[in-house]
């Protein structure tokens, strides 16, 4: 009866540090995966032409990723306090994977590269070449 009681008791233990670290890691983990399911969900297409994020994606891929870099940026600061150099190693890879992954399956695909905004030139515009001695102020 004892050693049911003792193993009870055990099991009762609170979470340590490791275990929030570990916790930490398999969310992390899985909301990278969350990503690259979100990706293939928008894009994927056989055949004919690939198909444009609408805002409601755009939105939830924020909101994913914003998520995903809160737990990764919890995640090292916990295994930086704990001082686990296994931790750390742990951490920062997890954190760059999760940043690389953010990065290379945004959606939309152009969230980090829009072309910029061009504005038209106005109605008297004259270029001004060099050598021809008829520009404006000189």
């Amino acid at each position: 009866m004892n050693g049911e009681h003792d193993a009870m008791a055990a099991s009762r233990q609170p979470i340590g540090h490791a275990g929030i670290q570990a916790g930490l890691g398999v969310l992390g983990s899985s909301i990278m995966a969350a990503l690259a399911w979100q990706f293939f969900e928008v894009y994927f297409a056989i055949g004919g032409t690939v198909p444009t994020a609408a805002p409601s994606d755009g939105l939830r891929y924020l909101v994913t990723a914003g998520l995903g870099v809160t737990v990764v940026a919890a995640s090292l600061v916990l295994a930086l306090l704990r001082r686990k150099v296994l931790a750390v190693v742990c951490s920062l890879a997890l954190a760059i994977g999760m940043f690389g992954f953010a990065y290379v399956l945004a959606v939309p695909q152009n969230r980090w590269n829009q072309d910029p905004v061009h504005e038209p030139l106005p109605a008297d515009y004259r270029p001004c070449f060099s050598g021809s001695n008829d520009c404006p102020g000189g």
